[in-house]
């Protein structure tokens, strides 16, 4: 599955423990044995994951405190890296370099520079999979929609920040991702607001 794939050792812990708590199911077993073959055929591979994350952690952390310049940094060092790997992270490749295109967005329309954003967000969505149900790419597509409703909103582009928060609540309803669903609801919740209707905003952020 994508998660094994971007996160091996902790799908390797996690179907451990699923065998443990159901020793006759075969499935986990299978997707295992597929996890710790990937990892020995890569040894680099959680080296590389590793790094990423920690990249792209210290990108948002900066974001978060509004030093675009060191975010920018991490960011493009996170894209450079992405491509770099890419023999060994694989069709990951283009999960990676979007997670970074799409902080790029977001540096970009806290500088005012809502074109530049666009073509950041145009560029990930090019990375997202052909639309082949065993190789969606939920996670970006979620991460995807988010950026564009929260840049969209941030421009005052309210026809278009809603259609993005609707198709992203689709899909966080549609996969159970719960953290997906609760920033996508927050987003909402400022649209609605945006629009002057405080009832329906309160609700969503109850929500």
């Amino acid at each position: 599955c994508l998660a094994a794939r971007r996160e091996p050792q902790a799908a390797a812990a996690a179907l451990t423990q699923a065998i443990k708590l159901d020793p006759k199911a075969r499935e986990p077993r299978e997707a295992l044995e597929a996890v710790r073959a990937r990892l020995k055929a890569q040894p680099q591979l959680e080296l590389v994951l590793d790094d990423l994350r920690l990249v792209e952690e210290r990108a948002l952390r900066a974001l978060c405190h509004s030093d675009l310049s060191r975010s920018r940094q991490q960011l493009e060092l996170m894209l450079k890296q992405a491509r770099a790997q890419a023999g060994t992270l694989g069709r990951d490749a283009g999960h990676w370099e979007g997670r970074a295109l799409l902080g790029l967005a977001l540096v970009c329309v806290d500088e005012g520079e809502a074109a530049a954003a666009a073509d950041y967000i145009a560029a990930c969505r090019r990375r997202l999979p052909a639309e082949d149900a065993a190789r969606q790419d939920a996670r970006l597509e979620g991460a995807l929609a988010l950026v564009s409703a929260a840049v969209a909103l941030e421009t005052e582009q309210l026809v278009e920040a809603e259609e993005h928060v609707a198709a992203g609540l689709s899909l966080a309803r549609s996969t159970r991702s719960d953290a997906l669903l609760l920033r996508l609801l927050g987003t909402s919740s400022a649209l609605l607001a945006r629009h002057g209707r405080w009832g329906e905003a309160e609700a969503a952020a109850r929500e």
